[in-house]
């Protein structure tokens, strides 16, 4: 019905245990209620509205249909949000054109899309790719023969389409607003080009002399020690490490 009891459950062991939320618990149609009407604040009246939307939704919806609003909605890191943004973004493809290895590549993404993003991570992206392969093949989605294909496929995701020319966030906001009180919503869709009179030679030149300036700021006045101290890995690829760097 939306809701996973068990789910629900397991969480609630690991407040009793810990006395902090660890997990939500969240069945998919509970994440999408979540990233549709509410916010990811971990505090339980949101977890309660989360409850009653995804029964809603089961109730208006079919699966089908949430699972289409699901693979619309969901982010896939570098600004992607949905399976096709995301094909054309690490692939330069249509979600149609992508092959098995691709596809698990992008899913395995949904879980944490910074930790297991195949172009910041690429090492954690080929683990967690090639697991999805597997259980695809264990639950019988794929035959033995694409299985071995896609196992053995490289890690071939690279970013495209236009990258920054430049470092000027307030006044691309500026010009963003400045597009959508003259166009609407039409100014993400239709094609418009905005240009401004920022020169980005000096642009850049002034980005690195505050920077510059900072930081020398900052070594004057000495080191004041380190922002936290972590446990000792426990993991041969101090996966842990970069769990808790992702949360800092």
């Amino acid at each position: 019905h939306g809701v996973s009891l068990k789910g629900m459950l397991r969480a609630a062991s690991q407040i009793l245990k810990s006395g902090e939320i660890q997990s939500g618990g969240s069945t998919l149609t509970q994440q999408l209620a979540r990233d549709f009407f509410l916010s990811r604040k971990q505090v339980f009246s949101r977890k309660f509205n989360e409850i009653l939307l995804s029964i809603q939704i089961e109730q208006e919806v079919t699966k089908e249909e949430i699972l289409e609003l699901f693979n619309n909605k969901m982010f896939f890191g570098n600004r992607a949000y949905g399976l096709q943004a995301a094909a054309q973004i690490y692939y330069g493809k249509d979600v149609q054109e992508l092959t098995i290895a691709q596809n698990a590549m992008i899913v395995g993404m949904l879980k944490a899309p910074s930790a297991y993003n195949p172009i910041a991570n690429p090492k954690r992206a080929m683990t967690r790719r090639n697991w999805i392969i597997g259980r695809m093949y264990e639950l019988k989605f794929i035959e033995k023969a694409a299985y071995d294909i896609a196992i053995r496929e490289p890690n071939t995701a690279t970013i495209h389409g236009s990258g920054q020319e430049t470092q000027a966030p307030y006044i691309s906001e500026m010009a963003r607003k400045e597009a959508i009180d003259r166009f609407g919503e039409a100014a993400y869709t239709d094609g418009y080009k905005v240009y401004t009179t920022v020169d980005s030679s000096m642009q850049a030149a002034a980005q690195a002399a505050v920077i510059n300036g900072l930081m020398n700021y900052d070594e004057r006045h000495g080191y004041r020690g380190p922002e936290r101290r972590l446990a000792p890995s426990t993991s041969p690829e101090l996966e842990d490490w970069q769990d808790q760097l992702q949360v800092m």
